[in-house]
């Protein structure tokens, strides 16, 4: 049994997923259907806290169905720590990295949720603004890789800027090629968007944690997917016309659709 490990980065975007697309998850089904579930327009019953993870860790987390969720944390400090962490003391077979972002340019549909072939960093490196250099371009890798790569852990020899994000054990039907940018400060407005795209042009998303998670996950050995619900605009911070209930449920539901058996 593939061993599945559904990381949330807030105990807010947790609480946003209707509880029969959690239990179904932790019970391993597949399809919505096989589970009973139809979801409607109103809100259904939501998560306060993190099934089977609330509390200490241990290794018995894991249902029947062979998956688990647990809180990554919210940015890339808190969520590359308590990652490896959980990989560390977890050890499952593959990670989905679950939650909210906002869509740079008008690629992705707003309260839908895709999954992403590439995850890049725009935050670490010199400078800010239009001012801002990126760590490969000063020279420098994020990680050399010189104690822990080998032929046979599938850690790459240097972790740069840009991950390509590794095929899960479990084989995800959805064959996307959207790159997802990860940020250390989300676009205050959409002069800050257009600052940032001028560096990735082909980034369709925005999110905090889609690197951070990458890292720890690719040093450990272990694939992960990353998909995001888009409930806004990057750099639109007027809340009230996000759609974030709408992105988590169409990210869970899209989780629970593209594993397959």
């Amino acid at each position: 049994m593939t061993r599945t490990l559904l990381l949330v980065p807030t105990q807010f975007e947790l609480s946003l997923i209707d509880a029969q697309l959690i239990q179904s998850w932790l019970n391993g089904n597949s399809t919505p259907s096989e589970a009973g579930i139809t979801l409607s327009t109103q809100p259904g019953t939501r998560v306060t806290s993190p099934p089977a993870v609330d509390g200490p860790l241990s290794t018995k987390i894991f249902m029947p169905g062979g998956n688990a969720i647990a809180l990554c944390g919210f940015g890339m400090v808190v969520a590359s720590a308590r990652t490896a962490q959980l990989l560390a003391e977890l050890k499952p077979d593959q990670v989905i990295l679950i939650g909210m972002a906002g869509s740079i340019g008008d690629t992705l549909e707003l309260g839908k949720a895709y999954r992403f072939s590439k995850v890049l960093c725009f935050g670490i490196g010199a400078g800010v603004g239009s001012n801002f250099v990126t760590a490969s371009e000063l020279g420098w890798e994020q990680w050399q890789g010189a104690s822990v790569s080998n032929a046979d852990s599938g850690v790459e020899a240097s972790i740069s800027d840009a991950l390509d994000l590794q095929d899960s054990k479990t084989p995800l039907r959805d064959r996307s090629q959207f790159h997802l940018m990860t940020v250390s400060a989300a676009s205050a407005d959409f002069h800050d968007v257009r600052q940032k795209m001028e560096k990735y042009p082909n980034a369709v998303a925005e999110d905090m944690e889609g690197f951070a998670v990458a890292v720890a996950c690719r040093l450990a050995g272990i694939p992960l997917a990353i998909i995001r619900g888009i409930s806004n605009q990057a750099g639109d911070r007027d809340h009230a016309s996000w759609r974030s209930q709408e992105a988590m449920d169409s990210a869970a539901l899209l989780a629970l659709e593209s594993i397959s058996k």
